[in-house]
C-alpha cells in the first residue's frame, strides 16, 4: 500500500493513563527500530444513533496513535519531526486494514547522524518508510490471521 491513497485522520493519545493502558497490556509488534504496542477495541452491539452511520467511519474514529520517539535516539529535532510524521502517514494508510484499537509507535535503537548526509537527507526518509512500513506489513499480517491462530501465538488475552 502506498502513502499516496486515502488516509485517515487519527485522533491523538494524550493522557498518561492512556499510553499506561497500552503499554501494560503488554501486546506488541517488533521490527529493527521500532516496536508498535497495540490494544484493540471491541465493537459494541449498541443500537443508537451509531448504527445509522457507517462502519468505515466509526472504525477510523476509534482509532488513536501515540508515538515515543526519545531523543536519545534520535539526537536532532528535525529528525524525531521526521519519524513523527513518517509514522502518522504510514499509520493512516494501513489503518483501514487493521483493527480498531489504541496504537504506540515507540523507537528502540538510535538512529545513527553519522550514517545519513543530513537529519531530512531523502535517504533517511526512505529509510525510515521502508521499516515502518515493515513493521505494519507485519502487524497486518498477525492481526488479521484467524482467531484461533492468533490465540496459539498469543496475540490474544
Amino acid at each position: 500500500m502506498s502513502i499516496s491513497e486515502k488516509r485517515t485522520k487519527l485522533a491523538a493519545l494524550r493522557s498518561r493513563e492512556e499510553f499506561d493502558g497500552v503499554l501494560e497490556n503488554n501486546t506488541q509488534i517488533r521490527s529493527a527500530y521500532f516496536v508498535l504496542h497495540y490494544r484493540i477495541k471491541f465493537l459494541s452491539t449498541k443500537t443508537s444513533h451509531e448504527c445509522c452511520s457507517s462502519v468505515d467511519k466509526r472504525l477510523s474514529e476509534g482509532a488513536k496513535l501515540g508515538l515515543i520517539i526519545p531523543k536519545r535516539f534520535a539526537r536532532s529535532a528535525v529528525t524525531r519531526s521526521l519519524i513523527k510524521r513518517r509514522c502518522r502517514a504510514q499509520i493512516s494508510a494501513f489503518i483501514p486494514e487493521l483493527p480498531v484499537g489504541c496504537w504506540i509507535i515507540r523507537l528502540k535503537r538510535p538512529i545513527d547522524s553519522k550514517q545519513w548526509k543530513s537529519s531530512s537527507s531523502p535517504e533517511l526518509k526512505k529509510f525510515i518508510s521502508m521499516e515502518l512500513q515493515s513493521l505494519f506489513s507485519k502487524a497486518v499480517m498477525q492481526l488479521n490471521a484467524p482467531h484461533e491462530e492468533r490465540w496459539q501465538k498469543g496475540l490474544l488475552k
